[in-house]
């Protein structure tokens, strides 16, 4: 399952505990089905590091508004 240690890796971003804290807070009520591919899409779709909202909606299998 992919989580926040995989997104750290691909943006080559160091995890915080606030990271950890605010990422968990906001995503703590999506199944781990969910999660794997919230996280899945973002590392593939996405340029940037994704905001938690960006996640929760790929994980629910929502298109992100532009």
């Amino acid at each position: 399952m992919l989580g926040l240690g995989s997104l750290a890796v691909a943006y080559d971003r160091t995890l915080t505990a606030e990271i950890l804290d605010v990422y968990t807070g906001a995503l703590i009520d999506l199944t781990p089905n969910q999660l794997s591919r919230g996280f899945r899409r973002a590392i593939r779709e996405l340029k940037w590091w994704p905001k938690p909202a960006e996640i929760r909606a790929y994980g629910i299998g929502e298109d992100l508004k532009t």
